[in-house]
Order: C-alpha cells, then sequence, then structure tokens
C-alpha cells in the first residue's frame, strides 16, 4: 500500500489510486491516497501518515467513458494541479457534485457519466492563464479578470483537438454562461445553454461559494 511504499522509499506520494483490500467491508475497494512523512527536530523521518479517500463509485463511472481517454484528461488535471492546488481539488469537488445532481435528477448511468467527466475537464482551459493570476491573493484587475474569462473558450479549443471529445468541448466552452443571457463567452440564455452546462454553472459556482 502507499503508506508502506512510503516509509520504505521516504518520498511521500499524491494522488495515488489503489485498489485495497478492506478488511471491515470484506471487499476490495479503489482508493485516492496522499502521503505524508513527519521529521523529528534531526531532520529524519519519525512518522507516516495517509489519508486514503474511497473512489469507487468513480472508478465505476470511469468504466462507461471507454470511449473516452481517460488519460489524457487526468494527464491535463495533473498539469493544472502542479500549477493551481486550489483548481485541481476544485475540479475533484465540482466532479463529485455533478454525480450527485445527475443522480438526483434521475440521469441514466450513462449521462451520470458524461455529468462526470464534464466536471472533470471544465476548468481544463486554466492551463493556458498565467500561474500569477491563477495563485493571485487579491482581487483581478480588469485585464486579468478578461484573461480568466478566456479559459472556457482555450478548454474548449484543447477539447476539440482530441477524437471525441467535440461534445464534450461545447458543455465546456459555455459553462460560464447564465440564464438572462449575462454569462459568456456566447451571452447564450435560457435552453440555447446546454444542461451540462448549465448544472456545471451550479455545481462550480456551489464549490466556490463554499
Amino acid at each position: 500500500s502507499p503508506i508502506v511504499d512510503t516509509l520504505v522509499s521516504g518520498r511521500e506520494q499524491r494522488e495515488r489510486e489503489v485498489c485495497i483490500y478492506n478488511q471491515y467491508e470484506r471487499v476490495h475497494l479503489w482508493y485516492l491516497v496522499n502521503t505524508y512523512i513527519f521529521y523529528d527536530g534531526n531532520g529524519r523521518p519519525a512518522q507516516v501518515a495517509a489519508n486514503y479517500v474511497v473512489i469507487d463509485k468513480f472508478k465505476a463511472i470511469e468504466t462507461r467513458l471507454y470511449n473516452y481517454n481517460m488519460n489524457v484528461i487526468k494527464s491535463f488535471s495533473k498539469a493544472i494541479g502542479a500549477r493551481d492546488a486550489y483548481t485541481m481539488r476544485h475540479v475533484e469537488n465540482v466532479s463529485a457534485l455533478m454525480v450527485g445532481l445527475a443522480e438526483f435528477m434521475r440521469f441514466a448511468a450513462d449521462d451520470t457519466a458524461l455529468a462526470y467527466l464534464a466536471g472533470m475537464v471544465h476548468d481544463i482551459g486554466k492551463i493556458g492563464i498565467s500561474e500569477k493570476i491563477l495563485n493571485k491573493p487579491g482581487r483581478l484587475n480588469t485585464e486579468e479578470y478578461e484573461a480568466i474569462r478566456r479559459h472556457p473558450v482555450i478548454g474548449a479549443e484543447i477539447l476539440q483537438e482530441i477524437e471525441g471529445f467535440a461534445s464534450i468541448a461545447q458543455i465546456v466552452k459555455h459553462h460560464h454562461e447564465r440564464w438572462d443571457g449575462r454569462g459568456y463567452p456566447g451571452q447564450l440564455a435560457h435552453d440555447e445553454i446546454p444542461i451540462l452546462s448549465r448544472m456545471l454553472a451550479v455545481c462550480d459556482t456551489y464549490d466556490a461559494m463554499i
């Protein structure tokens, strides 16, 4: 397991997916694991801790996305996470919220999987935004805000280059539209906005506020 590997190697692990036997439920479950080394006063490893988050439900969803290259998507997500830790965590939260909302709306299993994928890639365009803007602690000025507003279009352009992602690209492009037509980039209103884009707007905003 990752915690044993960390003890042996002396290297922390991040976002590692592992399938481990859960002795309490007597089943194998998928977990997302981070490990942490704590050092003593002499700089020697003293303790190792880890957090194991069950992702079995999401791994099952990913098996339904066999038409999509999830390795490519996860590579993009890790690249964004390396530049902006907040966005990485935000994407994970929005993906989980999208699944919950899709299930509440009684989506079919395949459509719920698509909602999960939309959550995974909705901020992929931030890979084209300067780190200084992404990680700025204070308010953005007008020029910086305009740069941020370009991320849905950048994301759509990236996804359009991946085979089979044309429909997802449109969902990502319009996840900052508003029901009253005052959103961006297309100023779409009401039912002109794709349903998954509308769901993303809700989940995205909710996670940002909490």
